[in-house]
């Protein structure tokens, strides 16, 4: 039974209604009767037909509210289910291959949708932007394909705002006004809430795919890859992958008449202003440009108060929302079946552009969904990575892993002059890098010569350096076992440690160590997610071709690492002597006085942006954290550790001993 009540809704251009069916089909219980939609009374002759249409088993409903990404989900769905025919996409309109089921309700002229979706072939992607009980009934009797795309609150009301005004079917005066509207649900399809919740609370139906515009933003080919999956098509190459991205952009999807209809609606509609534009920015977090703190606090407070009567928040349907996320190329290539994958995110308090890098990881001796398991790395990693990860290792290498500012030179140092016969003359002539490249470099510097190449030519046994997280190693080490060093630093010192490293190298431009923690706890800082990188080695401390130690058990008692290294290392037990001069050597003092060690003078003749105050090493004192640390910021650091840590069943006590 179709309900309908009139309401007021002074600043619409056209009589107002809202309504309502009681849903009795739909996967979700609810009082359906009571979840109404505000549409044009217009809608009385049209909702009875939407309603009643007949349903094919092999259509597709993409579903959003307006301004969500309605039409890149079409366009993109479209593609996929009509075998990539980029040539029909430029020569037909949208809503001829994808029709707006709801069209005729809003546009009296425009022709009948239902009866041209009778003509059109199977299997048809159908658009609406109808809530779940006034879709098609047979929808929910067949389980038809539904494809939903949410976006965030105070974005769409900025972008429907600019929609509706130009359009004409709102005659209000502001964007003040339009938000009072919206949220007293005054406008077209609202409630907007309702319409989101409902599906997400639905989204793991076998027959519904959820996904929000920030994701599709954030990760377009992830997106496109899971759609692949759900449509029942082939997952797509590499090659069309890129040109499915190509003809998703923004920028192309605005400059094709056939998916940027503003000229079209320009023609159909007597009512629109000179400044409509069907496609306006499509940037996430633009309304930051348009709403004021007052207006954005009073959309946030009704979105909070809505979502915890079911108890959620936005952040639980959009995740942790990020402003000025990027569309991102993915970076594939297929290497003994092994896929590099990456996604951009949004660092803005990084010097460079930022993405995160996974790799499926299948050869490591450690059970997990390595795919998962993201590193954040400047986008200068898309033409380094594969190098690495393709690296040819031999038999007799060592690498020494660290997260950044745990102990790395201080252990390149040892590790090299163990394996080096103790030749100090030569590790006080030529500098660390040179004895010990790092592997990763050149993702940080572009500039720099191939570090990969570099290795090739260095006599065995190489002793090589990465800060890179296990999945991100090269292949090789994982079938060779080749030799892995691993040292793991406490966390609060490594921030204070990076902080300062990072700000004084120009990479990072945040304000104070606060926004920093902040952003290593987010992992918007080179080389995180912190905690993974440790815990994947930890899990896997008691393998034959990996030492694992900690900067505190180094500083606790060096020369019993250097015990237990030796023998990892299969090389001899050092002298009384031979053990006195390698500590000597390996002094925090004597290490930052050699000019071959402390690359202070190196880095800043390399590095334009580093500032006079950046120094290579710094202090070297384990728990000087708390000079620098307010105990409010410790605690939320020590928070969000034990938070991490217990999902893994451990403490920060298991890895470092007792602090």
């Amino acid at each position: 039974m179709l309900k309908s009540r009139s309401i007021s809704a002074p600043r619409a251009l056209f009589s107002t209604k809202q309504y309502a069916t009681e849903g009795r089909d739909i996967p979700l219980t609810k009082n359906w009767s009571e979840t109404w939609c505000t549409l044009s009374a217009e809608f009385d002759n049209v909702l009875p037909e939407i309603l009643n249409m007949e349903i094919r088993s092999d259509d597709i409903f993409v579903v959003t509210f307006i301004k969500c990404g309605t039409t890149w989900m079409q366009e993109a769905t479209w593609l996929l289910m009509n075998n990539l025919d980029f040539e029909r996409c430029k020569q037909v309109h949208v809503w001829e291959r994808s029709p707006f089921l709801d069209n005729h309700g809003f546009n009296v002229g425009a022709p009948n949708a239902i009866e041209f979706c009778k003509t059109a072939p199977s299997p048809r992607v159908i658009k609406t932007h109808m809530p779940a009980n006034l879709l098609p009934l047979e929808i929910w009797k067949k389980n038809v394909k539904i494809i939903y795309v949410a976006r965030n609150c105070k974005d769409v009301i900025v972008s429907a705002y600019h929609f509706t005004k130009n359009l004409g079917s709102w005659k209000g005066a502001n964007l003040e006004e339009f938000a009072e509207d919206f949220i007293n649900n005054e406008i077209m399809y609202t409630c907007f809430w309702s319409h989101i919740v409902d599906f997400w609370k639905m989204r793991n139906e076998s027959f519904l795919f959820f996904t929000t515009y920030e994701e599709m933003k954030r990760d377009l080919p992830g997106v496109l890859q899971k759609l692949c999956g759900f449509l029942q098509r082939p997952q797509l190459t590499a090659a069309e992958m890129e040109n499915m991205l190509n003809h998703l952009s923004f920028e192309n999807m605005k400059g094709n008449d056939q998916t940027n209809i503003t000229a079209l609606m320009r023609e159909q509609v007597p009512t629109i202003s000179n400044d409509f534009q069907f496609m306006r920015r499509g940037i996430v977090g633009s309304f930051k440009d348009e709403l004021t703190p007052k207006l954005q606090r009073k959309i946030d407070n009704w979105s909070r108060n809505f979502l915890a009567q079911h108890d959620l928040k936005e952040e639980d349907i959009f995740g942790k929302f990020r402003i000025g996320w990027e569309n991102n190329i993915i970076l594939k290539f297929n290497s003994k079946k092994k896929m590099l994958q990456s996604r951009a995110i949004d660092t803005p308090r990084a010097y460079m552009a930022s993405k995160q890098y996974a790799t499926e990881g299948s050869d490591i001796p450690l059970k997990k969904n390595w795919s998962e398991t993201w590193c954040t790395l400047t986008i200068g990693f898309d033409e380094v990575l594969p190098q690495i990860l393709n690296m040819e290792v031999r038999d007799d290498d060592v690498f020494i892993v660290t997260f950044i500012k745990c102990g790395t030179t201080w252990m390149q140092e040892t590790a090299w002059l163990l394996m080096n016969n103790l030749d100090f003359e030569k590790s006080k002539k030529l500098h660390i890098w040179e004895r010990s490249p790092f592997v990763d470099h050149r993702g940080l510097q572009p500039d720099l010569p191939d570090i990969v190449e570099l290795c090739k030519n260095l006599p065995s046994p190489r002793v090589l350096k990465t800060h890179l997280p296990a999945n991100l190693l090269p292949f090789d080490i994982w079938k060779k076992k080749t030799k892995i060093i691993y040292v793991a630093r406490n966390c609060k010192d490594v921030v204070v440690s990076s902080y300062h490293f990072l700000k004084n190298l120009g990479s990072w431009s945040g304000d104070n160590l606060d926004d920093f923690a902040e952003d290593f706890m987010n992992n918007e800082t080179m080389y995180t997610c912190f905690w993974t990188h440790i815990v994947d080695f930890w899990k896997m401390r008691n393998e034959p071709n990996i030492f694992f130690t900690t900067y505190e058990e180094m500083k606790g008692d060096l020369g019993k690492v250097i015990e237990k290294l030796c023998k990892f290392l299969e090389r001899p037990q050092l002298t009384k002597e031979e053990m006195e001069n390698i500590l000597n050597h390996l002094s925090f003092e004597n290490m930052k006085g050699n000019n071959q060690t402390n690359l202070t003078d190196t880095i800043k003749g390399q590095v334009p942006s580093a500032k006079e105050e950046f120094q290579f090493m710094r202090r070297g004192i384990v728990g000087s954290f708390k000079d620098e640390l307010s105990p409010a910021l410790q605690k939320k650091i020590d928070d969000w550790s034990r938070e991490y840590l217990a999902k893994h069943g451990l403490t920060e006590e298991d890895i470092f001993g007792k602090l």
